[in-house]
C-alpha cells in the first residue's frame, strides 16, 4: 500500500511554471508517478514537460501485467523514447518547438519491484535506513567525472548544464534502476528544491511524523523560504499498511 502526494509552484522569479507532474496505476494496480521539468531557455519547455507526463500516463494505463523486470525496464525505455518522438515531430511541424525539451524523473512500483528512472538532471531520493539520491544527474559535471576529469571547458559552459533531456536527441538515453523495495518513502522532484535543500535539509523535512500532502507542502514552502528562485515540484511516496490512495 502506498500513500502519495504531489505539489507544484512556479516559484517567485520565474514568470511561468515549466514543470509538471503526474501519477497513474494500470489495471494490475501497478503504479506510476513521474516528474518533469521543462529545460529553461527553450521555448515550449512547459508544453514539452506536460506532452511527456500526458505520454507515459496514457501509455502506462494500457498495460494488462507485467511478466518480468525485464518488461518494466523495457516498457520505461520504449515510451520514454514515444515520448522524445513526440518533442521532436512537433519541431518539425513548426520550428518554434525546435529544441523543446524536459527533464524527466520517475518510480514505478509493480509485482516484479520497483524502478527507478530518470533523464536530466531532476532526482530521486529514498528513504531506507539510510537516505540515499538514487539518481545521477545528466549533466556537464557528471559528465567530467565520467571522463576522469581529463575535459576542458570553455570559461562560459556551466557545470550544471544539462548534457541530456528529452526532446533533445534523436535516441533517448535514460538510466533505469531497479531498487531495494524496503525503502519508507521515496520523493521525487526537479532542481528547484535540491537548489536550496541539501540532501540533509531534505531528510531532516522527510522524517518529520506527518501526511504525505504536509510533507510536500512543506518542501516547496522552504524552497520559497530560501528564495524560490526556480519551479520547484515534489511528489512523495511512502509505503503504508492502510491507506485508501493505493
Amino acid at each position: 500500500m502506498l500513500k502519495f502526494s504531489g505539489l507544484s509552484d512556479i516559484g517567485l522569479l520565474r514568470e511561468e511554471n515549466q514543470d509538471a507532474f503526474g501519477h497513474a496505476t494500470n489495471s494490475n494496480d501497478d503504479f506510476m508517478a513521474i516528474v518533469c521539468d521543462g529545460v529553461a531557455g527553450n521555448y515550449g519547455g512547459g508544453l514539452a514537460s506536460q506532452i511527456v507526463v500526458e505520454v507515459l500516463i496514457q501509455e502506462f494505463k494500457k498495460v494488462i501485467n507485467f511478466k518480468t523486470a525485464y518488461e518494466v525496464k523495457k516498457w520505461i525505455i520504449t515510451n520514454c523514447q514515444k515520448a522524445n518522438d513526440k518533442l521532436i515531430e512537433y519541431g518539425k511541424k513548426d520550428i518554434k518547438y525546435i529544441g523543446m525539451a524536459t527533464t524527466l524523473v520517475g518510480l514505478i512500483v509493480s509485482n516484479k519491484g520497483s524502478f527507478i528512472f530518470n533523464i536530466g538532471d531532476s532526482r530521486a531520493y529514498g528513504l531506507y535506513d539510510k537516505f540515499l539520491c538514487l539518481t545521477k544527474d545528466h549533466n556537464v559535471e557528471r559528465y567530467i567525472k565520467e571522463k576522469g576529469n581529463t575535459i576542458k571547458l570553455d570559461i562560459t559552459t556551466r557545470k550544471d548544464a544539462l548534457s541530456n533531456a528529452l526532446g533533445i536527441y534523436n535516441v533517448v538515453d535514460v538510466d533505469v534502476l531497479k531498487i531495494k523495495d524496503h525503502y519508507q518513502k521515496i520523493v521525487l522532484c526537479t532542481d528547484g528544491l535540491y537548489k536550496h535543500l541539501n540532501i540533509h535539509e531534505i531528510l531532516d523535512i522527510l522524517i518529520e511524523k506527518t501526511s504525505v500532502e504536509t510533507l510536500a507542502q512543506r518542501f516547496v514552502a522552504e524552497s520559497l523560504k530560501r528564495g524560490g528562485s526556480d519551479n520547484v515540484t515534489v511528489f512523495v511516496i511512502e509505503r503504508s499498511g492502510n491507506h485508501d490512495n493505493y
